[in-house]
């Protein structure tokens, strides 16, 4: 994977992250139901897979290998957690703490962007 492309797996993988997080404000805020909560996370979830799994079978040279299996870590770590989301209700109160956890992968791969 050339550096552009590295590049452009980073910013999907903070996207994700980014929409996730918005996706659990607007669920504490309106309450939507079941069935909703639990497609569009299934959504997300599948779109994480997606990025991870051209992550998983990229390979990178130089500095770009370090940032490779960093970004591999955090999109890992974004989809385990969409896919604990999927096994809570919308009203969970411990969707805060995921809501969090994606706003720290968010900033942790915006700090290791170039």
């Amino acid at each position: 994977m050339d550096h552009k492309e590295l590049q452009s797996q980073l910013k999907a993988t903070i996207s994700l992250a980014s929409e996730a997080e918005s996706f659990l404000k607007h669920v504490a805020e309106h309450r939507p139901l079941d069935a909703f909560f639990r497609g569009h996370l299934e959504y997300l979830a599948q779109q994480g897979r997606r990025n991870l799994e051209e992550l998983e079978k990229a390979t990178a040279s130089g500095q770009d290998r370090e940032l490779l299996n960093v970004e591999r870590m955090h999109a890992a770590r974004v989809v385990t957690i969409l896919e604990q989301m999927q096994t809570v209700s919308p009203d969970d109160p411990g969707l805060r703490k995921k809501q969090q956890d994606l706003a720290a992968v968010q900033s942790e791969l915006q700090r290791v962007t170039p």
